[in-house]
């Protein structure tokens, strides 16, 4: 290496190997700091306070479920409801922790998906799925980017995934997508 670099210089290793690192990191955070910046609006817009914070992410027992769970879990399963992939996947298999939950008892995932989308109409509010939609929104901000960057490297873009609307039956709420 170090032959290499009295022969080549400094310049030369800077230019193959130290810009393309340092525009890595810029595009990096370019992209990166924009999107922690709307999760980070999101979350305090659900959650405020602090008290709240901890009240989130504390487990409570759900009868439906047959098991303590946080109230970002819930979250998280409706966010995987809104498409026919992610949808399926949840609702033909239980999630770890939840094998035995009577929600999970169903022959075909549509009627798991019935029930689950009902158990979540019960225990979610309007403020959480706001924030579920923010968080998805976020997720989605530089989609058009992505697509450019998969296809300029790899030949091929990626597949949007369409929505499977998610109909609530809770007062406040009226669609989640």
């Amino acid at each position: 290496m170090t032959g290499f670099m009295e022969k080549r210089g400094w310049v030369f290793f800077d230019r193959v190997f130290m810009e393309p690192l340092k525009q890595a990191a810029d595009d990096y955070y370019r992209y990166w700091s924009p999107y922690r910046e709307r999760a980070r609006k999101a979350e305090d817009a659900w959650l405020p306070y602090r008290k709240s914070k901890v009240d989130a992410l504390k487990k409570t027992y759900y009868e439906g479920l047959g098991a303590s769970v946080d109230k970002l879990t819930l979250i998280r399963m409706a966010m995987n409801l809104v498409n026919a992939s992610s949808s399926e996947r949840l609702c033909a298999t239980a999630p770890i922790g939840l094998e035995n939950a009577p929600l999970w008892r169903h022959e075909s995932w549509r009627d798991t998906r019935r029930e689950l989308i009902g158990f979540l109409s019960r225990n979610l509010t309007a403020r959480d799925l706001a924030y579920a939609q923010e968080w998805v929104a976020a997720a989605g901000m530089f989609w058009d980017e992505m697509v450019a960057l998969e296809k300029r490297y790899y030949g091929f873009s990626l597949v949007s995934v369409d929505p499977f609307p998610l109909f609530l039956n809770c007062p406040q709420v009226k669609r989640f997508q």
